[in-house]
């Protein structure tokens, strides 16, 4: 609500920069003005129409100054909103808003949408200092503003754009942005860097202002480099909010227009733009439409409207299928021509019965398809009415998936034309695992093979056209991948059910045998949840009430070992819907230690007898004597093994907790047990999806100041001895001479330490063929390998 006193104070404030004659007329009819508005019992101006009408009263004495029609200017906005209704009721919203229209740069004057919105939004919006500005109809992302940066702040802006600026052109240029990505540990062609460049509405490529840089790091509340990469990940979840995403698409194609007045971009160009911003979300439409470009001859360069067509196309088009893409509804020809001719890929793999219709036909069939457009067609007008060419490529798409089926029947059954038990036993050794190894299950659910031990010659063709694998090696490569597939929450729940339906022998069975379900946690969860299935292990083998499991039980499992702290289970609730068999699990865990013989007392003697006795902690001493008692160097791998066992986050102590936690997973309440306890659990680390955990943990494990982000190159040469020397000796021998002779990193971060590992499971060694330092690998690493290359040539 508006007194008059306030309102002839606004007023006068507005009228003050009018010629004098209009100031006087004005002033004669302010109070006339404030009667026609406010309520006459109250004297105050407060329903939201009076609202309308000041914005409008006010409008029309701006036009006399301006000339503009319904609009307000910024500096009279920020008073009128400090004096009027918003001020005394809505303070917080009108300071951030103020404080955000005297910063912005995108709008000289407020229009009466935009006035009535913010009123909207102070009415309807619940605000915790995130403002969201109000433009049009529409509110746009929200953003976090500090309202007046300190001083020091603004000077570590400065200081941090002049460590990457180039002193004369005073602009941050290509050389200074690579710098300053490789002080980000992201790649150019990281997406994180491209967002970046967004938040600053950087307008040209490579080249970042001194305005551009204040203006995103401001929005970001970074003033150093590390606050700056924290702030990243945050960047990175609200640009994909749909409402920032859409805006920051259309950004990535004008930032990559490098020629004033520049209207379109060359398919190379946008192949690569496609992949890093939308691969991520849209991957087979991405890959699709990218094979078909490279291979078009009608267009060689994609414009704005055919750049947000194919957004547009990927957010309403269902894909493969596209029933409702309909080519009279305004799409670009260029998409049209997409659709047709991936239509027609697909009916002929659907036609020659090698296409299964749940899965993405095989990208070779519809590559080869593809291809026919660069082929000779003189004479044909149109290439689907022409009968030669719909046989050959009826042929092609026979001749692309023959290499699979070949492969099928090397291992299949003549006489029932299916996998059968002998024949994956066959499959397993040529693929080197072993018939209860986690990885040739995640390759059923891959196929989704229905029946235990037999795989139909549609079931592996789905699967391998998934992996992209049409040979035994290509297979064989595919398996790491899978499995980290698999690993990600989403899929690893679905692959968890999968495990036990693919486990009910019978038709219409419902339930699984104690035996086959102990079998199957161990190979399942083991690898994650290890302490939870031994013990649930034990408790099956033991009681009587249940010979069979059923699905919900073997579900609720799974959302104990995800929801319940372990073995504590202080969350655990028996009245929130676990299965009664669950129940009766959480009541006997606290007997187990006599059932197993393994007691905590014990392990709790155990941790004393080396304990520093002050500080109730094993220390650097205590570990040294442990490691003697353990027939074990203190710098062995199966040391750290045993650190990573116990989750000890300290380097050279271990707590209580600690101890009995490592112990209890180990099944070791005495010295001897624990000794023979280690040969097991270096098994157990050395399992792919165990030994990429461990490996992580090592360099976290030796940070040993709080807050401390990077290990030092002497320290990380010896970690990487101890922790790979064994696996990729050649690697980790020619690593550690590289870092030990370049003089461009004192320290080692963790992007730089897990590039390593990535680099050690994916790239062939000396060969390094696959290497592609495009491909976001951490700097160090592009420059070892070009090292490399420089030695051996």
């Amino acid at each position: 609500m508006l007194c008059i006193k306030r309102f002839c104070f606004v007023m006068t404030t507005i009228v003050s920069a009018a010629p004098l004659t209009d100031l006087e007329k004005s002033m004669d009819n302010l109070i006339e003005v404030y009667h026609k508005y406010s309520n006459t019992s109250s004297n105050l101006i407060e329903s939201t129409n009076t609202i309308i009408d000041v914005f409008h009263q006010y409008s029309n004495i701006s036009s006399k100054l301006d000339g503009e029609e319904e609009s307000i200017d910024i500096k009279t906005t920020c008073q009128l909103l400090d004096m009027m209704v918003m001020g005394s009721t809505f303070r917080p919203q009108v300071d951030y808003f103020v404080e955000y229209l005297k910063f912005q740069n995108d709008y000289k004057v407020i229009n009466l949408d935009q006035w009535m919105g913010f009123y909207r939004f102070c009415n309807e919006a619940t605000i915790d200092f995130v403002l969201f500005v109000v433009a049009g109809e529409h509110l746009l992302p929200p953003r976090i503003i500090e309202p007046n940066p300190s001083g020091a702040f603004k000077e570590n802006l400065i200081k941090v754009y002049h460590m990457y600026s180039n002193t004369r052109s005073n602009l941050i240029d290509p050389e200074g942005i690579e710098k300053l990505c490789s002080d980000l540990d992201v790649s150019r062609t990281d997406i994180r860097f491209l967002m970046l460049a967004w938040t600053m509405k950087a307008e040209k490529q490579g080249y970042i202002t001194h305005e551009e840089w204040t203006r995103g790091l401001k929005a970001l509340r970074a003033d150093t480099i590390d606050e700056l990469k924290k702030a990243l990940p945050l960047l990175e979840k609200e640009v994909r909010t749909p409402s920032n995403f859409a805006d920051f698409y259309a950004y990535a194609f004008r930032y990559s227009l490098t020629e004033e007045k520049q209207e379109g971009i060359d398919i190379e160009t946008i192949c690569q733009l496609l992949g890093i911003v939308l691969g991520s979300t849209f991957r087979p439409q991405v890959d699709y439409f990218v094979e078909y470009l490279k291979i078009q001859n009608d267009y060689k360069v994609i414009n704005i409207d055919q750049w947000m067509g194919f957004y547009r196309f990927c957010n309403e088009i269902s894909f493969p299928e596209m029933t409702e893409y309909n080519p009279e509804l305004a799409w670009p020809l260029l998409l049209n021509n997409f659709w047709t001719l991936f239509s027609e890929a697909t009916r002929r793999c659907r036609s020659n019965g090698r296409w299964i219709q749940s899965h993405l036909p095989p990208r070779t069939c519809t590559v080869f398809f593809f291809e026919q457009l660069k082929k000779p067609t003189t004479g044909i007008i149109n290439i689907f009415h022409h009968e030669f060419l719909c046989l050959s490529r009826a042929a092609a798409v026979e001749q692309a998936l023959q290499v699979v089926v070949d492969v099928f029947h090397r291992y299949s059954n003549t006489a029932s034309n299916l996998m059968d038990p002998e024949g994956i036993e066959l499959l397993c050794s040529d693929l080197d695992v072993s018939r209860t190894d986690i990885r040739f299950l995640m390759l059923a659910w891959k196929m989704k093979a229905e029946k235990q031990g037999y795989y139909t010659q549609e079931e592996w063709t789905r699967g391998l056209v998934a992996l992209e694998a049409d040979t035994l090696d290509k297979l064989k490569k595919a398996l790491p991948g899978l499995e980290k597939e698999v690993r990600t929450p989403l899929d690893f729940a679905d692959f968890y059910a999968y495990a036990f339906r693919y486990s009910l022998t019978e038709e219409e069975e419902k339930s699984v045998d104690i035996e086959t379900i102990c079998q199957l946690l161990d190979m399942v969860m083991g690898s994650t949840f290890r302490p939870q299935v031994d013990y649930f292990v034990d408790y099956l083998k033991i009681q009587n009430d249940y010979k069979v499991i059923t699905m919900d039980q073997w579900m609720g499992f799974y959302r104990f070992c995800n929801e319940i702290s372990f073995p504590e289970m202080t969350e655990y609730n028996p009245g929130l819907a676990w299965p009664l068999l669950l129940n009766n699990f959480v009541e006997w865990i606290p007997t187990r230690i006599d059932i197993t013989n393994v007691r905590l007392e014990k392990i709790v003697d155990v941790f004393y007898k080396y304990t520093n006795t002050s500080s109730n902690l094993i220390d650097p001493q205590g570990i040294e004597l442990l490691s003697s008692d353990l027939d074990v160097s203190h710098t062995d791998v199966r040391i750290l093994m045993l650190a990573w066992k116990m989750k000890a986050e300290k380097q050279g102590y271990f707590t209580q907790e600690e101890w009995t936690r490592g112990l209890m997973a180990l099944r070791a309440d005495t010295l001897s047990k624990l000794k023979n306890a280690l040969p097991e659990l270096e098994k157990e680390v050395r399992r792919p999806s165990n030994f990429a955990d461990f490996y992580a943990y090592s360099f976290t494990y030796s940070l040993t100041e709080e807050k401390q982000e990077s290990i030092d190159i002497e320290t990380i040469c010896q970690l990487l001895d101890t922790v790979m020397g064994s696996t990729f000796r050649p690697q980790v021998d020619y690593f550690v001479e590289y870092l030990k002779i370049q003089n461009d990193y004192k320290v080692i971060n963790m992007d730089q330490w897990m590039g390593f590992y990535r680099f050690c499971n994916e790239i062939s060694f000396p060969e390094m063929t696959e290497y592609n330092p495009e491909l976001a690998w951490p700097l160090v690493l592009n420059n070892f390998v070009e090292w490399i290359r420089e030695k051996q040539a």
